[in-house]
C-alpha cells in the first residue's frame, strides 16, 4: 500500500468490505475544498481568480486510522445503496457515506445538474435533486467563486457537451458512455470555426469563464476564440479586465448578429451560438463573418467513447486499485482536515461510488486527502477522483419511502448549503412496483393523556416511494394501556402497548412505552440558551428532557408539565416560556417542572434589568443601507410566538443585487443613538432567526466621538428567538458610549455562506445592571444525636423535642418530616393532594411520596429501601436517604441504638 494513503486496516475490515454487495434485499438494514492548483488562484487587476474555498496547508504527516465501522446500508432505489461509515482518526471522528451506484441496472440514470437549469445560475445541492427529481446528488466539479459560475472542469449532460475541460494540468473526470461503461480519464477540447472563403481558427473552449492555462500561465481568453451555447445564462461570457470582446451570434448556421469591441448584451437564445473572440480572434472574426454569412463550427473531446455524462474534478486519488502518491502543489492547495467529496469507479466499469465526508462539525472532523484516497481503496474502488470539497460538500439523498431527497449531513459552514455550479445527481426510472415494505413513524415514548398519531411510508420493489393514501392501510394495537383509533394512539396509563400496521400481505410494527413517574429515571430542565443568569421581563424558552429506565429519551412539552416556582415572581407560559419578574433575597430561585409528579430542578440567578423602550415602534428608527443596491425596510409585524398577536421590529434585507462590495442593512437608533450610561454592565435583545447565519453587528461611538464596531452574533444559525448579548465591559472606548446602529451584514467573501435575503425580527432592547448580590452563607458544624423511640434531639449539645419519637421499620430509621426543616437548616413542602413532600435545602430539591419506593434527588430517581409512612399523624422520613443527599455523616450505634448526624 502506497505510504502516503496513510492508511492501517485490518484483514478482517477488508473482508467485510468485500462481503457487502448492490444486491440492496440482502444487505437492508431493516432496523434502520474547493481549491485548485496555486496557478489558479493567480488574481487579475479586478480581483477575480480566487478558487471556492479555504485553503488549508497541511503537514504531509503519516496519520494512523482506526478501522471504518459500517453502522447502515439502506437502499436508496433498485440499484443504488446508502451506506454510512464512522471511525477515529488520529485528527478526530470522521463520518462518511457511500451512495454504491450499479449502472448497469437499466432503471438507473446518472446526470450532471447544472446549477439552476444553466450555467452562471448557481444552486446548492438539495435544491438542485429536489428540482429535478434525483434520488441521490453530490457536488461536483470546481469552479472559481469569482468567476461567472461554470464548471473548471468538462462538463456532458444527455449526451451533450455542455462546457469544455480547461487546459490544465492534472484534471481528470468521471465519464459515462452511452452503453453503460463509467471511466475516469483525462480529457482534452478541439474544435475550429470556418469561414465561407475558407479561413478557418482554433475554438479555444466552450462555456469556459477566463482562467489561466498550464503549463505557461497563458491567459485563457487573450487572443482565443471561445463558443457559448445556450446553457449559459449570463449576459457576459469570460468577463475579466484583461480582454474587450468581439461577440458574434450564430443561429442555423449563419451570422444574426456582430458587436465590436463589447458584449452582446444578451443571454445566449435557445438553440443559438454565441462566437466571443479577442485580439487575433477578434479579427479573425471581423475579416471573415459579416450578418447573414454562412459559418461552420466544430468542437469534440478527447478521448470519445460516446459519452452520456461527464463531470470534472481534480486530483486523482486512486488508479488500478490504488492509492496514488499525491504531488506537494496538491498536498500545498487541497490538503487539511476539511469534509470531502469524491467519485470512484470499479473494475468491472459498472459500479460508481459517490463518497461525502462530513467535516469541521462536533461529530465528524473530516478526513486529509491522503486518508481519503486510502479509503476508497479498501472499499475496493478501481479509480477515483476528488471533487470539490470544504464549503461545497454537500451530498443528498432520498430516504427510503420518501418522495425527495434530504441533505444526508451538515456542510461546514452550518445550516446553509454553498451555492455551487453542478452537482452528478442520480435518477431513478423504474415503473411502479408491487407493495414491498412499510415504514412506520412516530414517537416511541408516549406522556400519559398524550394523543400520538403514527404515519406511514412504503415503498415498492424497486424501493420507490408509494402512495400510502392508494393502499389499503388496516392499523390494531396489542397491549391495552390506550386506546387506538385509526392511526392516532390515546395513552392512558403506563405499559408497553404494540402499534401494528398492515397492508396487502406487506406488515409493519412499532413498540410504544408509555411513561408515568415510575417509568422515568431521570428529567433535566435546561434554559434553550445556556446563560447562569436573566434579566427580569426577558422570556426564555425552557426545555424538558426525560430519560426513562429503559434508556429512552424525548423531550416533554410545556403542556403535559406541571410548573413551580420557588423564590421567584412570574410565570412559564403554556409554550414554555419562563419569565421572571422579581426573585427573593440574592436575586435567585428555583423553576421546578414536574411530570406525573416527578420533578426537575432548575436554579436561575436574576440581574436587574431595565427595557427600553426604542424597538416598541418606529418612531424612533430609520432604515439604512450600504451599498445603493442593497433594498429592504424596517416594519411591526405580529410576533410569530405571540398568541395575543404582540407586534415586533423586522428588518427585511436584500443583498441580492451586491456582486463585488460587503453588503449592510442598518436601523439606525433615532438621531443620536441610544445612550448607555456609566453603571450598565451589558445591552440585551431578543432576536428570532430563521437559520439564515447572517452577522448581527452594532455600530457604537464612545465620549470622544470614535466609533467602534461589535459584533452581537457572528452567526445566527438559529430558529425563532434568542437573546443576544452586548458586554460593555469588554469595549476600552471612554464611556459614556452611544450605540448609533443595529445591522446585518455580510462580507464579499461570504456571500455563499449567509443567507442574501431575509427577515430578522427584534423586541425586548433592555440594559443590564449588576445583580443583587447574593450573601454568603456559612454553613455551621452540625452535631445532632437521637435515639429509637425517644422524642428527645441534641443538636450541637442543645436538647430539644421532636413531635414524634424516631421508628425503626426494616432495619432503617424513619424520622418525623420537621426534624428535617428544623435540625437540617432545610424548607419543607408538602403537598396533601399528592401526599407528596419536597425537601430544600442550598441546591437541593428532593422530593419523597408517602408508601413510594423512589425518591427523586435533583431530577434523578433513587430507589429507597423504605419509603415514607405516616405514623401518628406525622409523615417520617427515613433518615439515611434524606441525611445522605444533604451530605451529612450518619452513625449508628447499635448498642445505645442512637444515630448521630454530623456535616
Amino acid at each position: 500500500m502506497p505510504k502516503n494513503s496513510y492508511w492501517l486496516a485490518t484483514k478482517k475490515f477488508r473482508m467485510a468490505l468485500k462481503k457487502i454487495s448492490l444486491s440492496t434485499c440482502s444487505i437492508f438494514l431493516a432496523t434502520s475544498m474547493l481549491t485548485g492548483p496555486p496557478l489558479l488562484a493567480r488574481e487579475d487587476s479586478s480581483g477575480r481568480g480566487q478558487i471556492s474555498s479555504e485553503i488549508e496547508v497541511a503537514a504531509n504527516e503519516e496519520v494512523l486510522l482506526a478501522d471504518p465501522n459500517l453502522i447502515t446500508a439502506v437502499p436508496i432505489t433498485a440499484g443504488a445503496i446508502m451506506e454510512e461509515y464512522h471511525w477515529q482518526t488520529a485528527d478526530g471522528p470522521a463520518k462518511a457515506w457511500v451512495t454504491k451506484v450499479d449502472i448497469s441496472d437499466p432503471n438507473i440514470e446518472l446526470a450532471v445538474i447544472p446549477g439552476q437549469g444553466k450555467l452562471t445560475e448557481r444552486l446548492n445541492v438539495t435544491a438542485m435533486a429536489k428540482n429535478t427529481g434525483a434520488v441521490a446528488a453530490i457536488n461536483g466539479d470546481f469552479f472559481n467563486t469569482k468567476g461567472e459560475g461554470v464548471p473548471i472542469g468538462p462538463m456532458a449532460t444527455g449526451g451533450s457537451l455542455a462546457a469544455s475541460p480547461a487546459q490544465l494540468v492534472g484534471w481528470h473526470a468521471l465519464g459515462i458512455t452511452a452503453d453503460r461503461q463509467a471511466y475516469i480519464e483525462s480529457f482534452a477540447f478541439s474544435g475550429s470555426v470556418k469561414a465561407a472563403n475558407g479561413a478557418t481558427f482554433e475554438l479555444a473552449g466552450l462555456n469556459k469563464t477566463a482562467y489561466w492555462e498550464q503549463p505557461g500561465g497563458s491567459h485563457s481568453h487573450v487572443d482565443k476564440l471561445h463558443l457559448y451555447n445556450d446553457l449559459w445564462a449570463g449576459h457576459t461570457r469570460g468577463e475579466d479586465s484583461y480582454t474587450t470582446p468581439t461577440e458574434i451570434l450564430v443561429k442555423d448556421s449563419k451570422v444574426v448578429k456582430i458587436s465590436h469591441g463589447e458584449y452582446l448584451d444578451i443571454p445566449v437564445p435557445k438553440d443559438a451560438y454565441i462566437l466571443r473572440g479577442h485580439g487575433k480572434a477578434a479579427r479573425f472574426l471581423e475579416d471573415n463573418f459579416g450578418v447573414g454569412d454562412p459559418i461552420d463550427i466544430e468542437y469534440a473531446v478527447s478521448p470519445d467513447r460516446n459519452w452520456s455524462t461527464i463531470m470534472g474534478g481534480y486530483s486523482l486519488l486512486v488508479d488500478g486499485g490504488k492509492a496514488v502518491p499525491l504531488p506537494k502543489e496538491v498536498l500545498a492547495s487541497l490538503d487539511g482536515v476539511r469534509a470531502r467529496s469524491a467519485v470512484g469507479i470499479s473494475k468491472d466499469r459498472k459500479t460508481i461510488y459517490l463518497v461525502g465526508v462530513e467535516g469541521r462539525t462536533k461529530a465528524s472532523k473530516g478526513l486529509r486527502l491522503g486518508d481519503l484516497a486510502g479509503f476508497f481503496e479498501e472499499l475496493g474502488v478501481w479509480q477515483a477522483i476528488n471533487l470539490d470539497g470544504g464549503g461545497s460538500t454537500t451530498m443528498a439523498a432520498r430516504p427510503l419511502g420518501e418522495w425527495q431527497a434530504k441533505r444526508v449531513f451538515s456542510p461546514e459552514q452550518g445550516a446553509n448549503e454553498r451555492l455551487i455550479v453542478n452537482a452528478l445527481a442520480v435518477y431513478s426510472t423504474a415503473p411502479q412496483g408491487k407493495l414491498e415494505g412499510l415504514i412506520m413513524s412516530g414517537n416511541q415514548v408516549a406522556l400519559i393523556g398524550e394523543g400520538v398519531s403514527y404515519s406511514l411510508k412504503a415503498y415498492d420493489q424497486y424501493f420507490n416511494p408509494m402512495d400510502t393514501a392508494k393502499l389499503p392501510i388496516t392499523w390494531t394495537k396489542k397491549g391495552e394501556v390506550g386506546t387506538l383509533q385509526a392511526n392516532r394512539f390515546v395513552a392512558k396509563r403506563p405499559g408497553i402497548v404494540e402499534i401494528i400496521a398492515g397492508a396487502n400481505q406487506v406488515g409493519t410494527r412499532l413498540p410504544i412505552e408509555v411513561v408515568g413517574k415510575g417509568e422515568l429515571s431521570a428529567l433535566n430542565l435546561t434554559l434553550a440558551k445556556n446563560d447562569e443568569q436573566i434579566n427580569l421581563g426577558q422570556g426564555i424558552p425552557l426545555a424538558l428532557t426525560l430519560e426513562t429506565v429503559t434508556g429512552k429519551t424525548r423531550e416533554i412539552p410545556a403542556a403535559f408539565v406541571d410548573w413551580q416556582l420557588h423564590n421567584l415572581k412570574g410565570e412559564v407560559s403554556s409554550d414554555g416560556i419562563l419569565t421572571v419578574q422579581g426573585a427573593g433575597s440574592g436575586g435567585s430561585g428555583i423553576v421546578v417542572a414536574r411530570y406525573q409528579g416527578f420533578s426537575a430542578p432548575l436554579a436561575v440567578t436574576v440581574r436587574k434589568g431595565v427595557p427600553i423602550p426604542l424597538f416598541n415602534s418606529l418612531t424612533d428608527l430609520s432604515f439604512l443601507t450600504y451599498p445603493q443596491e442593497v433594498s429592504g425596510r424596517i416594519k411591526r409585524v405580529a410576533d410569530p410566538v405571540d398568541a395575543q398577536g404582540r407586534q415586533v421590529t423586522a428588518l427585511d434585507y436584500d443583498f441580492t443585487g451586491v456582486t463585488d462590495a460587503n453588503a449592510a442593512a442598518y436601523i439606525k437608533l433615532g438621531e443620536a443613538g441610544l445612550v448607555i450610561d456609566k453603571e450598565a454592565e451589558s445591552l440585551t435583545l431578543d432576536v428570532y432567526g430563521s437559520g439564515g447565519s447572517e452577522w448581527l453587528r452594532a455600530e457604537l461611538e464612545d465620549a470622544e466621538g470614535n466609533s467602534q464596531r461589535v459584533d452581537l452574533a457572528k452567526r445566527i444559525d438559529w430558529q425563532g428567538w434568542q437573546s443576544v448579548e452586548l458586554y460593555f465591559g469588554e469595549l476600552t472606548n471612554s464611556k459614556p458610549l452611544t450605540v448609533k446602529r443595529i445591522y446585518v451584514v455580510t462580507a464579499e467573501n461570504e456571500q455563499q455562506v449567509r443567507a442574501l435575503q431575509g427577515r430578522l425580527l427584534f423586541k425586548n432592547l433592555r440594559l443590564n445592571y449588576d445583580r443583587e448580590e447574593k450573601p454568603v452563607v456559612t454553613q455551621p458544624r452540625l452535631s445532632l444525636g437521637l435515639k429509637e423511640g425517644q422524642r428527645q434531639m441534641s443538636v450541637n449539645g442543645t436538647v430539644t423535642e421532636m413531635d414524634v419519637a424516631p421508628v425503626i421499620v426494616a432495619g432503617r430509621t424513619l424520622v418525623p418530616v420537621r426534624f428535617v426543616s428544623q435540625a437540617l437548616n432545610g424548607t419543607v413542602l408538602w403537598n396533601g393532594n399528592t401526599e407528596n413532600v419536597t425537601v430544600i435545602q442550598k441546591d437541593n430539591w428532593i422530593d419523597l411520596w408517602l408508601g413510594d419506593q423512589q425518591m427523586v434527588v435533583n431530577g434523578k430517581a433513587i430507589s429507597l429501601e423504605v419509603p415514607p409512612e405516616l405514623t401518628s399523624n406525622r409523615t417520617m422520613l427515613p433518615l439515611r436517604a434524606v441525611a445522605e443527599v444533604l451530605g451529612l455523616t450518619v452513625q449508628w450505634d447499635a448498642e445505645t441504638r442512637g444515630i448521630t448526624l454530623s456535616n
